[in-house]
Order: structure tokens, then C-alpha cells, then sequence
């Protein structure tokens, strides 16, 4: 491998001569997906992350070899059937670990997951306790997963037989597309190699891969610059409502459609229903919203679905969809830490009467603002969401005030999950670098970890006590339930998950794995569909949404059919700021 890819480079110096460098191209495709294919199910995820980057590097070049010479039809399938491989693969490969070992009857194999759980937890806690207060090294942690990681694999025939995603093709996702409907793979292409009238070594671009029924080869479609796109999405001093009209607006000079859509439109002729999985930046857009030069808008036009890849067209088919029978909903959460919260978690972790002593002197002792009201909205969405599903039949539990812990929420894993778990309460996404220094004042190790999947997060009972800095009480967890933490639980059996706070669509976006970040999370976690928003939505039209969304839902239709239902209801009333900003993901 060391010795493979510094070979590559030495072709680049022939591709102005694109019939001599094509199958160079082709043998180089061939060459990385052999060792990823042989390779990939015995690496530890973070020597897959690794991986993964150099094999991005050598398919970002096959795409812009393709982009930029039409003429070689075949590249262009074989540029869609990497998007298919590429996205998401590390997270394809955490889910399938959690499938296996859930539905295995292999002690040694549960066994050894437990104790990778185990070690991964110890992590979560040490990067969530200040630097001078961690009672661990967090490499040794780190390296002793990385060693259970491989174990568990070596254990396991179905990991190290994980050949599925490596034999998706283009022509599978074809046969499950009826006529007037269409898949799209965009594509964020580094432009390394060749040079352009439009573009420079080393800037970025979008592309998409357009399919139809009926195509001999994925139409591929050259977009915009991404630095066009981040003018549009860059925040200036501008509020969250004046963000979105400005985003969202037919009246800029460079608009969302002129830059992403209007160039596929001729490809889509005869299209009215749109299977799309975004890249890079194109995740922080909410594609229903945006406006079209008729005065309408895309959602008007098209029925949109987005996906993590279009391979779930391939993975889903067929498949029946599951009745949903119970719900877990979390809303008007206590976040203060008092002797009522304590009482509570000293019945779940059988405290002494001295540690609970302890705890309350520690509670008392906190001399903090509240960084996170209580949200009194979140309470009556909660009412008013269990009141609509109990109606219809489906066995709902509301979990609110000091009860809505933590420890509760990590209970609903594996066997416990519920069908349907709908969380209301605080949510927090810390951009790297926080350009509007939003966080600066709350020196914790979330705002500060460099690792994305702590920087996400859902807010539990007690959790001002940890984010101002409170000392930690012993045996209790901290309040704040990281994206990391909740890639760790098992929710196979979970249809849905709405995460109805702040930005919890947010993330860092890295390369063909997507946005890291409560989304990821949940993916990670099995969730089969994720109801998430991109910016902070009003409790009164939050609560409005919801109802028509669970209304719909708990009558009997299905989850994407319902979600289009209240975003058109509510499109008829209020701009995109009330209603866009909630997206659902596949």
C-alpha cells in the first residue's frame, strides 16, 4: 500500500492525453477497490478513517478525470458506483457491527463487544472531564479499543465477510427507479490534477451523478464552485430568520437553484420524484425550500427524498414496512442539578445514603448561571405529541422534569428501543473555530475537544452542573448526551428518531462519510429514518409541524409520507424560516 499509492501520481503527468491515461484510470479504480475490498473488514475504525482518505484521494481523481472528459461513458458508472462504496462506508461498517452482534447467539463475540462498549465509554468520560481532572490516558484507551476492534472482527465471519456495499452497482439503484423518478449522487470534487477555464488547482467544485430509468450511463453534471455556494451560506451578522430569507431567496445574484439545480433540470425532463444523497456543504440545505424562478418552490415541483446514499434505493427494496406500536418522548427536561434530580438518580444507581449526602453538598455548593433554561414549549409538544399517538393506539411513555436523565436515555438501547423516540430539549453543535465565538464563554471540554463527535450534543436533566464547569458528581453521568456517546447505543430497532432542538442536523462535514454529528449518530445507532433541523425553529410552529406530522402518522401513513404532508400544510402558511428547516434523512 505504501508503495501503491505514491506510484499513482507518476500517471498524472499524462492526462492531457486522455485516451492514454483512461486506462490507467480504470486499472487504478480496480487496483484501490481490491485492497479496500480485501483490507477493510480487519482494520480498527480509526485505521479505516485512515484508509479511507487515500482511497478518496484516488476516486476524487477518477471523477474529475470523468467530469472533465465526457467522452469515456463507462467512467461515469463506474464514478457512480464509488459514491455508492464511498458514502458512509465507516458507518455502514459501525452498523453492521451492531446488527451482527445483536442478533448473534455468541457469547465470546457479545462478550467482546461488551468490553469494546466498555472502553469506548471510558473515552466518552475522560474527553468530557477537563484535561487536569481526567483520571486516564486517553491514547492507552484508544489503542486498547483499537486491539478489541480487531478481535471482535476476527470473531465474527459476517465482519470480515462484509462484502455488500463493495458489490452495489449503478444498474441496481436503476431497476428500483419507476418511470418519472430519478436518483442523484452529488459529488464534491478536489480539483488536483487537471486545470479548467473555470476552475484552479485546489479549488472545489460540486458535481452530480444523475440517473434515470432507462439510461445506458449516469448522466454526470458539473454544478458550481464551492466557494459560490459558502457566499450564500456564510452567516454574517445576520439573525437565524434573516439567514433563511436571505438563503432562500429567488432575489440574490447567485441563488441555490442557479447553482445546484437549474444545471440538472434538462436531465430531469419527465421527472417528478427525486431520490438525492448530498456531499460536503449540500448538507446544511434544505432542498424543499429552495425557489424556483416560477415563484414556486422545489418541493412544489419535485417529491424530494434525501438519503444517506442511494444505496438504501437497493438495501430497502422489497422490504415491508414495519408497523410502529410504541413511543418514548422526552420534553420539559430539568436541567438544573437539585436535591430532587439526586434523589432521582440515587434510585437508578443505588446510592448510599452517604454518596447521596455528598452529591447534594456538591449540588449545593454551585455558585452557576443556568447556560440552559427550561424550555416550558418542549413540555407541551411532548403532551400534545403522546396525546396524538395514545389516540391512535400506540403505547407512548413521556419522560420529562428530573426523570429525563441521561441514564434514561441510554437505556433505551437493544431490546428497550422503542419504535419511535422523540426528544425535545437543548441541542448544541460548536463550529470549529466558532467564527462568531457563540461558545467562547463556556470553557468546557465540549467546546473545547477538537472532535466533532463531542462538540454535538442533546441536553439531559442536570446538565448545567457539567457545562459551567461543576464539579462531577461520583457514579453519575454528566447530564450531556455527546454525538459519540450516542453512536455507542444499539437502536436497530428504533423507525424513528425526531430531534426536535436546536441545529441537531449539524456537524462537520468530512469527506464521503458525511456530517459528523447527532445525525451520524443515530445512523450509527441503526435508526432507520431521522428527523432533524439545519436551524432553531420557533416552539409555536414547531408544535404545529409535529402535530400534523404524528397526526398523519399515527392515522397510518408512512413516516416520509407524513413528513411531506406537514411541511406542505405548513408551507401554505409561513415562509421556509417556520417549516424548512426540519429535514428528514433516509
Amino acid at each position: 500500500l505504501a508503495l501503491y499509492y505514491p506510484a499513482l501520481s507518476r500517471m498524472y503527468s499524462i492526462v492531457k492525453e486522455p485516451n492514454k491515461a483512461m486506462p490507467l484510470y480504470q486499472r487504478s479504480r480496480q487496483i484501490t477497490i481490491s485492497l479496500l475490498k480485501n483490507n477493510f473488514s480487519i482494520l480498527s475504525e480509526k485505521e479505516k478513517s485512515d484508509y479511507l482518505e487515500k482511497t478518496n484521494s484516488i476516486f476524487n481523481n477518477i471523477a474529475e478525470f470523468s467530469l472533465l472528459y465526457p467522452q469515456f461513458d463507462s467512467l461515469r458508472g463506474l464514478c457512480y458506483n464509488d459514491e455508492l462504496i464511498l458514502k458512509g462506508l465507516l458507518l455502514s461498517s459501525s452498523r453492521s457491527m451492531i446488527e451482527v452482534v445483536s442478533e448473534s447467539p455468541d457469547r465470546a463475540l457479545k462478550n467482546t463487544y461488551w468490553l469494546l462498549s466498555q472502553q469506548r465509554k471510558q473515552i466518552s468520560e475522560q474527553l468530557s472531564t477537563p484535561k487536569d481532572e481526567r483520571t486516564l490516558n486517553v491514547d492507552s484507551i484508544e489503542s486498547a479499543a483499537n486491539n478489541t476492534e480487531r478481535k471482535l472482527v476476527k470473531l465474527s465471519s459476517a465482519f470480515a465477510d462484509q462484502q455488500e456495499q463493495f458489490g452495489c452497482k449503478w444498474q441496481d439503484v436503476q431497476k428500483t427507479l419507476k418511470q418519472g423518478e430519478a436518483a442523484i449522487e452529488f459529488v464534491k470534487i478536489k480539483h488536483t490534477i487537471l486545470r479548467h477555464d473555470s476552475l484552479k488547482t485546489d479549488s472545489c467544485s460540486y458535481a452530480a451523478l444523475v440517473l434515470k430509468p432507462g439510461d445506458v450511463y449516469p448522466q454526470f453534471i458539473g454544478l458550481c464552485n464551492e466557494e459560490s455556494l459558502e457566499k450564500i451560506l456564510t452567516r454574517g451578522d445576520e439573525n437565524d430568520f434573516d439567514l433563511v430569507g436571505r438563503i432562500y431567496s429567488s432575489k440574490t445574484e447567485n441563488t441555490l437553484y442557479g447553482l445546484i439545480w437549474k444545471p440538472m433540470e434538462s436531465a430531469l425532463a419527465g421527472c417528478k420524484k427525486v431520490y438525492f444523497a448530498p456531499a460536503g456543504q449540500l448538507h446544511q440545505i434544505s432542498f424543499a425550500a429552495i425557489p424556483l424562478p416560477s415563484g414556486k418552490l422545489l418541493s412544489d415541483e419535485y417529491t424530494l427524498v434525501q438519503l444517506s446514499s442511494t444505496r438504501e434505493l437497493i438495501r430497502n427494496a422489497g422490504k415491508p414496512l414495519q408497523s410502529l406500536k410504541n413511543a418514548v418522548v422526552y420534553g420539559g427536561i430539568n436541567y438544573e442539578t437539585d436535591s430532587t434530580l439526586i434523589t432521582e438518580l440515587a434510585v437508578v444507581h443505588n446510592m448510599d445514603r452517604a454518596e447521596v449526602s455528598e452529591a447534594i453538598s456538591i449540588a449545593r455548593g454551585m455558585d452557576v448561571a443556568s447556560a440552559w433554561p427550561y424550555l416550558p414549549g418542549t413540555a407541551t409538544e411532548a403532551e400534545n405529541v403522546c396525546a396524538l399517538l395514545k389516540k391512535h393506539n400506540i403505547e407512548t411513555r413521556q419522560i420529562s422534569g428530573e426523570k429525563g436523565t441521561e441514564e434514561s436515555m441510554k437505556s433505551l438501547t437493544g431490546e428497550n428501543a422503542p419504535d419511535i423516540l422523540h426528544i425535545a430539549t437543548h441541542g448544541f453543535t460548536v463550529p470549529l473555530g466558532d467564527k462568531n465565538e457563540a461558545y467562547k464563554v463556556f470553557e468546557n471540554s465540549f467546546v473545547q475537544n477538537f472532535n466533532p463527535l463531542f462538540r454535538t450534543g442533546l441536553l439531559f436533566a442536570g446538565a448545567n452542573r457539567t457545562w459551567n464547569g461543576g464539579k462531577q458528581i461520583r457514579g453519575i453521568e454528566d447530564g450531556i448526551l455527546t454525538a459519540y456517546e450516542a453512536g455507542q447505543l444499539d437502536l436497530s430497532k428504533t423507525q424513528l428518531v425526531v430531534l426536535s432542538a436546536c441545529e441537531t442536523g449539524l456537524g462537520t462535514v468530512k469527506g464521503s462519510e458525511g456530517v459528523y454529528g447527532l445525525q451520524r449518530a443515530f445512523k450509527a445507532a441503526g435508526v432507520k429514518y431521522i428527523l432533524m433541523t439545519l436551524w432553531t425553529i420557533p416552539d409555536e410552529q414547531t408544535a404545529e409541524l409535529m402535530s400534523l406530522f404524528y397526526g398523519k402518522l399515527a392515522s397510518g401513513e408512512t413516516i416520509r409520507k407524513s413528513f411531506a404532508y406537514a411541511q406542505n400544510e405548513m408551507k401554505k402558511k409561513y415562509a421556509a424560516y417556520y417549516w424548512a428547516g426540519f429535514v428528514l434523512v433516509e
